[in-house]
């Protein structure tokens, strides 16, 4: 399956949101919730490597959905999904809606045109290799630079949102002041679904994240 879900969010402003297990952030002009609702349908995009199915009708059919019903999505691709000449020719068939981003998910191909070293013996999932956290920040600003330098080459722009299961502060804070990124995704709380937890962030409210922990508001 190339996609980790579809998702939607309640969103206003720059701020984190929650709805059922997914975060979202978002920057406009004001934070009322109550003033501004609406949906956010969000499809992380994986390499190939990582389909059942190969061929590239999953993200058609699931394009063909959206489309059908006029909604708009924002599509997180991961650096092997920016590479693949067939999904992009697929992608550049996209209405005008559809916005793109990165899904920022460090794979050992990903680190090593970024040359980076990738940490050996760790199953690919592994915190210590998934996650930027599990980086240097000298590393991590490497790895920030080089996608986001694709990601130019293949678009024309840098992406406006970008999301992983989990972004440290320091990167977020990076790509906002050198990239000034509007929107990012992380996972909601959970403890033992994978090889790591996140716990402790805020349900279903919008807020200015916190540069030094983004689970939790701003002063």
């Amino acid at each position: 399956n190339p996609f980790l879900g579809s998702f939607s969010f309640n969103s206003a402003n720059f701020c984190f949101f929650t709805s059922g297990s997914i975060l979202k952030s978002f920057q406009v002009t004001q934070c009322n919730l109550s003033q501004a609702r609406y949906l956010t349908l969000i499809n992380p995009v994986r390499g190939r490597d990582f389909w059942a199915d190969k061929r590239v009708s999953p993200l058609i059919s699931q394009y063909q959905l959206i489309e059908s019903r006029d909604f708009s999505a924002t599509w997180l691709l991961q650096y092997e999904a920016l590479i693949d000449k067939e999904l992009l020719g697929e992608i550049g068939k996209f209405n005008s809606r559809q916005e793109l981003g990165l899904f920022l998910e460090v794979t050992e191909g990903f680190a090593r045109q970024a040359r980076v070293n990738y940490p050996p013996g760790f199953d690919w999932s592994n915190p210590r290799a998934l996650f930027l956290s599990g980086y240097s920040r000298a590393e991590r600003r490497r790895l920030i630079d080089f996608v986001f330098k694709v990601f130019k080459t293949q678009f024309g722009y840098y992406p406006k949102s970008v999301g992983a299961w989990w972004i440290d502060s320091y990167s977020l804070d990076y790509m906002k002041k050198k990239y000034d990124i509007r929107g990012a995704l992380i996972v909601a709380d959970q403890r033992t679904t994978d090889d790591y937890g996140v716990w402790g962030q805020w349900w279903g409210v919008s807020y200015y994240p916190s540069k030094k922990n983004i689970l939790v508001p701003a002063s």
